[in-house]
């Protein structure tokens, strides 16, 4: 389960709380492999993106044409 920004989690300590901040952390670099060039790339850009990042992606030269259908999904 996802914890929205400002959540507190429960410590294995006591006395101790644990405060949630998501904050974005800059650039992220994709590089996709030949063999997976939809799946991996979407598994790593989606939350990239809902976070906040920016996102470089570079598919593979073997199938460029995926990192374009990726890129026209409405």
């Amino acid at each position: 389960m996802l914890r929205q920004i400002g959540d507190c989690a429960d410590s294995v300590r006591a006395g101790v709380e644990v405060d949630v901040r998501r904050e974005p952390v800059g650039v992220i670099g994709i590089i996709s492999p030949w063999n997976s060039p939809l799946a991996i790339p979407a598994w790593k850009i989606a939350p990239a993106l809902v976070y906040g990042n920016c996102v470089v992606f570079k598919p593979a030269d073997l199938v460029p044409g995926s990192a374009w259908a990726s890129a026209d999904i409405d």
